[in-house]
């Protein structure tokens, strides 16, 4: 309907313009009025008039000089362009829209009825003191209250409370609007104790402590404290740790006193005898399991202070025995009476073991009856091999022989078989070598028979002199020599300096020993002492372990020292010249390591020797 009403009125604005237009769109100026005075107009001042929504628009032309004006362009009013507003209708207002167009013309259109209230009810129920209601509440804001209800009165909870030691009980009686009393009280029943024990201690005193339940409590019957009453706990000295009694007692206190100083050490030794190319050395344990290695000792180091003896001194005078000393009867051998023979003043014999590598026929006999009378014995392996693997073979053999029995003289080598003459002395020498290194390594004391002839023109005389105790054979003349009737020999120390045995004759005659003769000998060292001081030769167990340290020579005149064990690089850092001696760290068929100026190093073990390389 609105609509309507606006598109109307918009077509009468638009008639009305038409028809001012054509009434005076004249572009000519009107007709003067003759009885006015005439104006030339001479300026004409031109204003353009915008048309609104309910005016026209047009060039309004006015002169200057007098009232005169006119209009040109005119143009029709735009018409109204409106802006609805609405507003909406309340419970108690109507509700409409307002049009309102920008040049300020406004009318209001659209009316509605007022919507009237809508209430929201609220219950408040009635409580123990108050009423209950309902509020019927608007969203506009009014509101109103109504349907009263009567107050309930209380409703009680009742909660009791027991009685304590000092408190007394009762009941309390609690409405849920808050209202609360108390009821039914009854007396406070007084404490009720239960003792607790508390024993006395060495230190502290015991006493009971009553306690009641509801927390107060006292403490009574008290008891002295028992004093201490200790237990001793004896840790004894050991090697090195002081003994001492802990004190302690069963409430945990404890003092230490009796203080024992520590026993120290109490060593067993066990000596392994150096070899020709292998350090000796002692082992020293003690019970407390403290071990330790000492003493270390090379072969070559012991000619001065072991095989080396006072020549000019006889400590002993004694016999070597074989089968030549025994009669044969019918292809077996009587037995020496060897009681007569110490009773004659034998103190010493050394008997033939082996020959070669079986055992001597007399040995085991010689053996038991020499030291069933007391007689320390020695031995002798009289070789006939011409290689070192046959002196080997001879060796172990020996071993065999000898195994299980005790020997207060040394185990001799007697190199003399005229098979062996021509072996030439590197030969020779090697033979008494690996003799020496095998019988030395399972504990023997080994010394090497030889005669003037041997050890001046066939042996390697200065190294002999230099490395071995000697057995020397070297008669002044062969006439008969009678026991106990002879003058002692002079022996001249020329002969050999390392000399502990001097066999001076052959043809020694003794009572106990009828028909034969028998070879005589001065001793020059205590070597019961000796052989039993270091554990050889039965006396004591000895070790095979290789030792820490072996000291090897070198036989080539100049061998090269290399930084790897690769003999074809170009690793050369040093070079050893013939019979030096060094230390062999590890030996193996393809090369040799050493120390070598601070670092480790390699040389070829084709060229070393275990004994010492004599250079002239």
């Amino acid at each position: 309907m609105n609509k309507i009403k606006f598109t109307l009125l918009l077509v009468l604005v638009l008639v009305c313009c038409f028809a001012f237009s054509a009434c005076d769109n004249s572009t000519e100026a009107p007709t003067e009025t003759p009885t006015e005075p005439q104006c030339r107009h001479p300026n004409i001042m031109s204003t353009s008039i915008e048309p609104t929504c309910d005016r026209e628009g047009y060039a309004l032309h006015e002169c200057t000089a007098c009232d005169y004006s006119y209009k040109t362009n005119v143009v029709a009013p735009i018409g109204h362009t409106y802006k609805e507003t609405v507003t909406s209708p309340t419970c108690e207002t109507q509700g409409y829209t307002t049009y309102t167009c920008e040049c300020g013309f406004t009318y209001k259109s659209d009316i509605i009825k007022p919507l009237g209230h809508t209430y929201i009810d609220t219950v408040t129920p009635p409580s123990c003191t108050a009423e209950g209601y309902t509020t019927y509440t608007c969203s506009c804001g009014d509101t109103y209250v109504s349907n009263h209800v009567i107050p309930l009165a209380h409703t009680y909870i009742q909660t009791t409370v027991a009685p304590t030691c000092t408190e007394n009980g009762y009941t309390q009686n609690i409405c849920e609007c808050g209202d609360t009393y108390l009821s039914d009280f009854v007396s406070f029943t007084g404490h009720t104790y239960t003792p607790t024990v508390t024993a006395p201690t060495c230190e502290e005193g015991g006493y009971t402590t009553y306690t009641c339940e509801c927390g107060d409590s006292y403490v009574s019957d008290r008891v002295a404290p028992l004093g201490h009453i200790f237990k001793a706990n004896i840790t004894p000295p050991t090697c090195t740790e002081a003994g001492y009694t802990d004190y302690v007692c069963a409430c945990e206190s404890t003092y230490r006193s009796d203080i024992v100083e520590p026993l120290g050490h109490t060593f067993e030794k066990k000596v392994t005898f150096p070899t020709i190319s292998k350090m000796g050395y002692t082992d020293y344990s003690c019970f407390c399991g403290y071990t330790y290695t000492g003493d270390y000792l090379f072969y070559q180091d012991t000619v001065t202070t072991v095989i080396e003896g006072d020549s000019s001194v006889i400590l002993s005078r004694g016999i070597d025995v074989s089968i030549w000393q025994h009669q044969n009867v019918d292809g077996v051998y009587l037995p020496l009476d060897w009681n007569a023979i110490k009773a004659e003043g034998v103190e010493f014999a050394i008997l033939r073991a082996s020959y070669s590598t079986r055992k001597c026929d007399v040995f085991e006999m010689n053996y038991a009856d020499a030291k069933a009378a007391g007689m320390p014995v020695g031995a002798y392996c009289y070789t006939t091999a011409t290689t070192v693997e046959g002196i080997k073979e001879e060796a172990y053999a020996l071993l065999d022989f000898l195994s299980g029995k005790q020997f207060e003289y040394p185990i001799y080598f007697d190199l003399e078989d005229p098979a062996q003459k021509e072996l030439g002395q590197e030969t020779l020498m090697q033979m008494c070598i690996t003799f020496y290194e095998i019988l030395q390594s399972h504990g023997y004391y080994v010394a090497l028979y030889t005669n003037n002839n041997w050890l001046q023109n066939i042996l390697n005389t200065e190294f002999v002199y230099n490395n071995f105790d000697i057995w020397y054979a070297r008669y002044k003349n062969y006439d008969e020599v009678i026991w106990g009737e002879a003058e002692d020999r002079e022996w001249n120390t020329s002969y050999a300096p390392s000399t502990g045995m001097w066999q001076y004759t052959s043809s020694g005659v003794l009572s106990s020993i009828p028909n034969v003769h028998v070879d005589l000998n001065y001793c020059y060292k205590d070597y019961p002492t000796i052989i039993k001081g270091l554990g050889l030769n039965g006396y004591g167990e000895q070790s095979e372990a290789t030792p820490e340290i072996t000291f090897i020579w070198t036989t080539a005149s100049s061998l090269n020292i290399r930084s790897t064990p690769d003999f074809t690089a170009d690793n050369i850092i040093g070079s050893l010249s013939k019979g030096s001696k060094v230390e062999a760290l590890e030996i193996t068929d393809s090369y040799v390591k050493i120390f070598y100026n601070g670092q480790e190093a390699y040389i070829s073990p084709t060229y070393i020797s275990y004994t010492e390389i004599i250079v002239a």
